[in-house]
C-alpha cells in the first residue's frame, strides 16, 4: 500500500499583491508555484532548474520617461 503526499509550501515573493506569501505544491508528479509576475513579460522572465534547485530570474528595464530597471533573483531548493 502505498501513501500519496503533497508538500505544501510558502514562499515569500517581493512582488506578490497584498505583501501575501507565495503557495507552492510539490507531489509526485508536478511542481506547481503560483506567483504574481505581472511587472514582467514572458521574455523577462528565466526559469531554470540545478539539480534540486529552482531559480527564477525576473528583469524589466522601462527606459520610457523614469528609466526604471527592476531585477528580481531568487534560488529555492
Amino acid at each position: 500500500m502505498s501513501i500519496a503526499v503533497e508538500h505544501n509550501k510558502v514562499w515569500d515573493w517581493p512582488l506578490q499583491a497584498n505583501d501575501e506569501f507565495v503557495n507552492v505544491v510539490e507531489d509526485s508528479k508536478h511542481f506547481e508555484v503560483d506567483l504574481d509576475a505581472k511587472y514582467f513579460s514572458p521574455k523577462e522572465i528565466k526559469v531554470k532548474t540545478m539539480g534540486d534547485l529552482l531559480q527564477i530570474q525576473m528583469e524589466h528595464d522601462d527606459n520610457s520617461n523614469t528609466n526604471i530597471s527592476r531585477t528580481i533573483l531568487r534560488i529555492k531548493g
